[in-house]
């Protein structure tokens, strides 16, 4: 593939594809020492980034038919999806049913490496405020943190995702926040409002 096909990518590192029971699974790099943040849409797709460098795709995992997903096809651009559909299409057809199929999907070869602005024309932007907000509606659902904590990053993700890109990608999760931000807010109590000062 030559370098135009990057610049619709969100994600424009390499990946491995694994398609399985009805799922397919896209891994990118490793995480770091902070771990990872989680985000399930209501469709069955999962996202994971980078807990501290949130624009660093984990893995995605797309639940159902990889060539009907929307948001993979926007996620990867459009020729590595169709590029990685076809692989998976012809693995499966040369394999006995059940067997998983593997595909590498090609990344911009220094995609880590690249100046803010090359990294901005490879979808930079657009990954680092998906990555943002899924370490957003993660905090939000986490029972470890204070209940003013989950209320105000369950806020952030919902103000986040209210229209545009990443109404399209994300916003699928918004009523699922909103209900668990009543729950959480019904939590606040005294010593949280006391401790904000």
């Amino acid at each position: 593939m030559d370098e135009s096909s990057f610049y619709d990518a969100v994600y424009a590192e390499q990946m491995e594809a694994r398609a399985a029971d009805g799922a397919t699974e896209f891994r990118a790099g490793p995480f770091g020492p902070a771990g990872t943040s989680v985000l399930e849409l209501s469709d069955g797709t999962v996202l994971e980034v980078d807990h501290a460098d949130p624009d660093r795709l984990v893995s995605l995992v797309v639940d159902g038919p990889l060539s009907q997903s929307r948001r993979a096809r926007t996620l990867l651009g459009q020729e590595r999806f169709d590029w990685t559909c076809a692989q998976l299409d012809a693995q499966h057809a040369a394999k006995a049913p059940g067997r998983p199929a593997r595909a590498e999907v090609p990344g911009w070869p220094d995609v880590r490496r690249q100046s803010q602005p090359r990294r901005a024309r490879l979808g930079g932007s657009l990954a680092g405020a998906i990555g943002e907000a899924v370490v957003a509606a993660d905090l939000s659902a986490d029972p470890s943190a204070s209940p003013l904590v989950r209320l105000a990053a369950g806020l952030e993700f919902l103000a986040r995702v209210r229209d545009g890109d990443l109404g399209e990608i994300l916003g699928t999760a918004s009523d699922r926040v909103a209900r668990d931000m009543y729950d959480v807010g019904l939590a606040v109590g005294p010593d949280d409002l006391a401790g904000l000062g």
